[in-house]
């Protein structure tokens, strides 16, 4: 087991705790941070305020952007930004999901027969169609 797959499933007994299971994480913070990599990430963005570059620099070289890259991905997740905290010492990255888990646009079909639901309709199907109602209110 690695750090990443620790940090899902700590991340996931949490929320089932808090009572909120199937909510994802909207942010992650790395607070103190004492990795030379992430500070020379830092140190380079507060001389030139190149956000871009620093965006790519600390998701791609420092350890620390690497490690929530992985993160976030095992949650399917992406980073949408990264703001600096307390004067350099913390980061915090937003995140968002990559893509809805179920489209709203192509809904799961429906339970029963798969062979009918993607065959043509048949004349006994309309009729089951036409007499089988669900209303939700």
């Amino acid at each position: 087991m690695n750090a990443t797959e620790v940090t899902a499933y700590q991340y996931l007994g949490m929320t089932k705790i808090a009572g909120a299971l199937n909510m994802l994480p909207k942010t992650i913070l790395n607070e103190t941070i004492t990795n030379d990599s992430t500070n020379e990430a830092i140190k380079i963005y507060q001389a030139d305020r190149n956000y871009p570059k620093f965006y790519r620099n600390f998701l791609t070289k420092s350890d620390n952007g690497r490690f929530s890259l992985r993160v976030a991905n095992t949650f399917s997740l992406e980073t949408t930004s990264i703001k600096l905290k307390n004067n350099g010492d913390d980061i915090r990255l937003y995140l968002e999901p990559k893509m809805p888990l179920i489209s709203a646009d192509e809904p799961l079909p429906p339970r029963g027969d798969m062979h009918e639901y993607f065959a043509p309709a048949s004349r006994l199907s309309r009729i089951r169609q036409q007499t089988c109602h669900c209303i939700i209110s």
